[in-house]
């Protein structure tokens, strides 16, 4: 038997350098090579007849392999008309092991490992080759290691089976696009993305409806078709890009807008049906981002709708609110994703939109976030809606080219006090520190704003210093009392330096007024000191108490 098996297969390795040559087309085919096959396996089937080794299979499968090889010889001696033929060597092979009665079960994996040898050999016969049926012959192979997968146990080779299906779908289109003239390149993404979702939808209805036929588990199923989302989506992305881009018109627009709406079903059907909360949380964020991309197509795509260029934060508002009920239809949907798109779409809508300086939009996404803080009962969300209010002021005092700090920095400092009015951590009694400096600060960016700038100095300081004053003294809050009283001095000392030099005389009244009420109060404070004494600690008592 060893001389026998030596023999064999340097006569198979002999035969194999023959037929190379005469595929390379260095050789005439002869029909010496096809006796010599057939005796070859005359002999081996003579000599293990009854007794089927490993061995003498390998060998037999070899020699079927080099006598199919011979015969297309006289036919059609090129590579990829061997793959065929190979391919269903393989399939008979599967099919062999699959029917083996149980007395013979240690042939079954030897079997498999020759239907394994074929389909790698046509697969290598037919690389250097690409038709409009060689994706087929990658889905046969495919088809061939699930079968084989199924009968060795091996996950690896059904997770490689899976990607040649994929592979040998996508080449079959990719044939029919190259042989295309015409048209806008992005089409061809838009028929790819749609065979990655057929391929989706396929798994995902194999997966619930025929696993106890398949090869492969359920889980691996919706992994499959998870993989082919993703590359849906990666596709429709190169889709929009492609479309921003480019000024050919697209046939297949419509038809890519379809397959987003797929895409971003699937991945809230996904955060519907997941059971881990993280996972269920990712497919909600990542349908809704699609979501946003779908209508980024749908402005690519109608260019008509460039007239709601100024109106897209209008619009993210408008989709924003069945966003944020959304979980209310649903409980298996987790509530947290869909809230925190509802509340950040809308801003990054203005943001990255021309709507920076829209003034109507700015106030629409201010009572959007007023209505989502009256809504979910979080002060805080008020925050986005008051620096709405803040840009769209400032945008108007640049629309209208208003040069006024004191109207620009008002709103800042009347948000400031806002926020030291509701919100609820700064409202406890051991932040009241916290409160004063926050009061102190936005009262001086008003008043000394206003002390600084041309058209405010004089009368209207005077006029906002006593009314921080008076505010203090009502609402007895020391910050509006001090930085009033402060500014109200400084300015009544600016205005005097200021008329001096046009009104000397005024100096000499203004002296003589102060002086005589220092004197009265030095007088009356030697006449009734403890009373005045007594005043002052109960002064400084009560102030202690106010904010």
């Amino acid at each position: 038997d060893i001389w026998g098996h030596l023999l064999t297969v340097g006569l198979l390795l002999f035969m194999s350098f023959a037929l190379g040559f005469i595929y390379e087309g260095f050789a005439p085919p002869a029909i010496a090579y096809s006796v010599a096959q057939v005796t070859l396996l005359a002999v081996l089937a003579r000599r293990y007849w009854g007794t089927v080794k490993p061995s003498s299979l390998y060998l037999a499968g070899w020699g079927v392999e080099l006598l199919v090889a011979q015969a297309l010889t006289w036919q059609a001696p090129t590579l990829l008309a061997l793959a065929l033929p190979t391919l269903g060597l393989g399939a008979i092979a599967v099919v062999i092991a699959t029917r083996l009665p149980q007395a013979q079960a240690a042939l079954q994996r030897p079997l498999c490992h020759l239907t394994l040898a074929y389909t790698v050999l046509a697969l290598c016969l037919r690389s250097a080759t690409w038709t409009a049926w060689t994706g087929g012959l990658v889905i046969g192979a495919a088809l061939l290691l699930l079968v084989t997968s199924r009968q060795i146990q091996l996950p690896q080779l059904r997770w490689l089976a899976l990607l040649g299906l994929s592979a040998g779908s996508y080449e079959l289109v990719l044939y029919q696009l190259s042989q295309a003239s015409g048209g806008n390149p992005v089409d061809g993404v838009i028929v790819l993305a749609g065979v990655s979702v057929v391929i989706m939808a396929a798994y995902q209805q194999l997966a619930v409806r025929f696993e106890r036929y398949l090869p492969f588990s359920e889980t691996e199923s919706h992994w499959a078709a998870h993989a082919h989302w993703l590359i849906g989506s990666l596709l429709m992305l190169r889709v929009v890009i492609g479309l921003s881009v480019s000024t050919m018109p697209s046939t297949l627009a419509g038809v890519g807008l379809l397959i987003a709406a797929i895409l971003i079903g699937y991945a809230l059907h996904q955060g519907r049906r997941d059971t881990k909360a993280e996972l269920k949380a990712a497919w909600i964020y990542l349908g809704l981002t699609e979501l946003i991309g779908w209508f980024v197509l749908l402005r690519l795509t109608v260019p008509a709708l460039q007239i709601l260029d100024n109106w897209w934060g209008m619009v993210a508002c408008i989709v924003a609110v069945p966003i944020y009920s959304a979980p209310q239809m649903e409980p298996r949907w987790p509530p947290r994703p869909w809230r925190v798109m509802a509340i950040a779409v809308p801003l990054a809508t203005v943001i990255f939109t021309a709507a920076t300086a829209h003034i109507p939009t700015l106030w629409i996404l201010a009572g959007f976030y007023g209505w989502l803080a009256w809504r979910q009962r979080q002060v805080r969300l008020s925050y986005l809606s008051v620096s709405c209010i803040i840009w769209a002021i400032w945008a108007w005092l640049d629309q209208f080219n208003v040069q006024d700090a004191v109207i620009a920095v008002l709103p800042v400092g009347l948000a400031l006090l806002y926020g030291v009015q509701v919100d609820p951590f700064i409202r406890q009694p051991e932040q009241k520190n916290a409160r004063h400096w926050l009061r102190l600060i936005a009262t001086r960016l008003t008043l000394l704003t206003a002390l600084v700038t041309d058209g405010w100095t004089g009368l209207p300081v005077g006029i906002m210093a006593l009314g921080a004053i008076a505010a203090g003294l009502v609402l007895r809050i020391r910050a509006f009392l001090y930085v009033g009283t402060v500014v109200f001095v400084v300015n009544a000392v600016n205005q005097l330096v200021l008329l001096n030099p046009t009104y000397p005389f005024m100096k000499w009244i203004v002296g003589i007024l102060v002086g005589t009420v220092l004197i009265w109060i030095a007088a009356d404070f030697e006449r009734r000191r403890e009373q005045w004494v007594a005043f002052a600690q109960t002064w400084l008592q009560n102030l202690s108490t106010w904010e």
